[in-house]
């Protein structure tokens, strides 16, 4: 039986600050309601509801320069709520902030007249208590679900080879694990991708430019780690991994460097096809075909697969067993 497919209105959803970098006092945050669990039904009228997770967004302070003041968002409801203001944070970063139980994890930038710049990785409890877990230059992070970890890239000072370094971090700060770096080739670049959703694997990308070329996969507290290659596949940007059934959900649309890219695909009528890989067993499964569009897939649950109409407006999804 063919994949059910259900076009329905596409989301609107509040702009978040996301992932991709590399291979290898105030009010106090109230606390954040827990992620709903998705129950998928076999034979739905609607997709399952995105998890409740709130997002981080920033802004600057008014009143007082280099001030930072930092709320939460519903993306949802659009509630938006203040949480506090802050000295020195990496507004820039592509993902600088995460939010988990009312904990804030966030990066500050560690300023002293005539040193380098460091960044410093911090958590503010909803009770207003503040601890520094980690300093280290371009700092990107992912915090587990049970926050239990905290998976940590950042580039290491010595000289030779690659400086990136993944390392993995108690709820403390401790160190629990750092990556062998004879996995880090000085070509590839390792781009943290995200906790599975009980917070037992963690996974990377390790990358030739935007490209992943193979998947890292790794697993707490026996620190096992499993590599999967996916260099043979046509993968760009237009993908996205199920970090719970170890799915990649990737599609043929190359990466658009200049404005006309854009018009020669459609001129000449480029063909797209959007594909689900089983990495563990290596099925790979036609999903959709269109013309020059891209699919921007995005796995709502285990199963739900979200991506755009291959020939109208709007999104539409997929059920897969």
């Amino acid at each position: 039986m063919p994949p059910r497919i259900v076009l329905y209105p596409a989301l609107v959803t509040v702009v978040a600050v996301v992932v991709c970098t590399a291979f290898q006092s105030g009010a106090l945050a109230p606390a954040a309601p827990p992620a709903e669990q998705q129950v998928p039904t076999a034979v739905p009228t609607e997709p399952a509801a995105p998890s409740e997770r709130l997002e981080v967004v920033l802004a600057p302070n008014p009143s007082q320069e280099g001030l930072t003041d930092v709320f939460s968002s519903n993306p949802r409801t659009g509630e938006v709520t203040y949480l506090i203001s802050l000295e020195n944070v990496a507004t820039e970063r592509f993902h600088g902030q995460e939010l988990h139980q009312g904990n804030l994890y966030i990066i500050r930038l560690q300023v002293t007249p005539g040193e380098p710049v460091l960044d410093e990785l911090w958590r503010y409890s909803p009770d207003g208590q503040a601890a520094l877990l980690f300093s280290g230059r371009a700092i990107d992070f992912r915090t587990s679900p049970n926050e239990e970890y905290l998976a940590v890239k950042y580039l290491a000072t010595e000289e030779g080879g690659n400086p990136e370094r993944l390392v993995f971090l108690t709820r403390e700060g401790g160190l629990a694990y750092e990556v062998n770096t004879r996995l880090l080739n000085p070509d590839f670049s390792i781009g943290p991708v995200g906790w599975s959703t009980e917070g037992r694997e963690f996974w990377a990308a390790m990358q030739f430019g935007q490209s992943p070329l193979a998947f890292l996969r790794l697993a707490t507290g026996s620190w096992t780690l499993r590599l999967y290659d996916v260099s043979t596949q046509p993968l760009s940007l237009d993908h996205h991994l199920n970090t719970d059934t170890a799915r990649l959900a990737f599609s043929n649309y190359p990466s658009i460097f200049d404005a006309d890219a854009t018009a020669r695909l459609q001129q000449n009528q480029t063909p797209i096809t959007l594909w689900v890989l089983d990495l563990e067993t290596q099925e790979l499964r036609t999903i959709a075909t269109t013309i020059a569009r891209p699919f921007h897939p995005r796995w709502l649950d285990a199963r739900t697969l979200e991506y755009n109409h291959p020939e109208e407006e709007g999104r539409v999804f997929v059920i897969l067993e």
